[in-house]
């Protein structure tokens, strides 16, 4: 979001950067739910990791990936038909609010990226790589640095532009984060069948979450 405002007040106005503003409370809730979730299941990760419990680690996993795609779609949904209604809550006016909606009609149709690529980081860290980590914070901030100028001015997309840049960010670092899970050398592996709604876990998570 920053880096987005950064190129939009290059050439596209102070009504386009307003309604940038507007949406920056949004991205700090997704950016909380999203942590609550990862940093609430890393720690869990790690702790059974430690004790030699992988397949609850493992469990808590895919736990986790359920929770994002469904708290994601849940966004979506919700945030696409109240559209509107969310950002005037955030005092968007007449003047700004087309701005601030080109910007999250396409934010929150891919909002279960943006919550698998905040909150997978996390559990990467907790399972001990936090150099992988690293590396997908690093690969996403240069996908949105690249893209952003090409999507908004070369191709004239505008604030639709860079939302689509951070878009395609989140979907790129989420692809490399679930590989680690699946075929690369992350100490727990992401298996189907852990992929179901356990209430017990979730309530571990929360409560982790919560203090952290």
């Amino acid at each position: 979001n920053i880096v987005d405002r950064i190129f939009i007040s290059f050439g596209l106005g102070r009504l386009a950067i307003a309604g940038m503003s507007i949406t920056l409370p949004i991205f700090t809730f997704i950016l909380a739910i999203s942590l609550f979730i990862g940093v609430g299941s890393g720690v869990l990760i790690s702790i059974n990791i430690g004790a030699k419990k992988v397949d609850v680690a493992e469990r808590v996993l895919g736990v986790s990936m359920l929770l994002f795609i469904g708290v994601g779609f849940l966004f979506s949904v919700l945030g696409t038909k109240y559209l509107n209604e969310i950002l005037k809550l955030f005092g968007a006016t007449k003047e700004n609010i087309v701005y601030a909606k080109d910007y999250m009609k396409v934010i929150f149709i891919a909002a279960p990226f943006q919550f698998l690529s905040i909150g997978l980081n996390n559990i990467i860290r907790g399972e001990g790589s936090p150099k992988v980590a690293m590396k997908m914070n690093i690969i996403g901030a240069i996908i949105n640095i690249v893209l952003d100028p090409i999507l908004i001015f070369s191709l004239h997309l505008g604030i639709k532009g860079a939302a689509i840049a951070t878009i395609a960010a989140n979907v790129v670092v989420a692809f490399f984060q679930l590989k680690h899970f699946l075929v690369g050398n992350s100490k727990i592996k992401l298996k189907k069948e852990n992929i179901v709604l356990d209430l017990d876990i979730i309530k571990k998570i929360s409560k982790v979450g919560t203090c952290d």
